[in-house]
């Protein structure tokens, strides 16, 4: 049977592995700092904090970028590097962007095994995408993405 614990789940401070499938042995929550960076190399120098919690091999997060200002130092294809754990070497991941102009929406991925995610804007009326830039994103802008990803 279930043994019940009215304290809740406590986990070590340094992971104790266990082989068995169905034994819960890997969880950790904490921040991270995102950084905007453009195809020139050139970056948004602002930290922007983002959260994560990792259950086993799944990371999930969510990371506020508040007024960016792409016309200071930003030029050419736009990621967010460092985030929190390197990703498996798959294309699936799941996101959300609460970000909207006009008639184009946008969407993100996780490159595979990076820490890096690309942005990428569609037109409403195509199903082509193409890489967001800083000519998409006006100055003072502020995006959340939340998503997760495997490692």
């Amino acid at each position: 049977g279930a043994i019940v614990h009215t304290a809740g789940i406590q986990f070590p401070a340094t992971q104790v592995a266990n082989a068995g499938a169905n034994v819960l042995d890997d969880y950790e929550e904490g921040q991270f700092d995102g950084v905007l960076e453009s195809s020139t190399g050139d970056n948004e120098t602002q930290t922007n904090s983002g959260k994560y919690t990792k259950i086993g091999n799944m990371v999930c997060f969510s990371v506020h970028l508040s007024n960016i200002d792409n016309g200071i130092t930003m030029a050419g294809d736009i990621t967010l590097t460092g985030l929190p754990f390197t990703s498996a070497n798959l294309t699936a991941c799941a996101m959300h962007i609460n970000y909207q102009a006009d008639t184009k929406f946008f969407n993100a991925r996780i490159t595979n095994a990076t820490t890096t995610m690309e942005f990428y804007q569609r037109d409403v009326t195509s199903a082509d995408g193409v890489e967001m830039t800083d000519s998409t994103i006006g100055d003072y802008t502020d995006i959340t993405v939340s998503g997760t990803y495997l490692i």
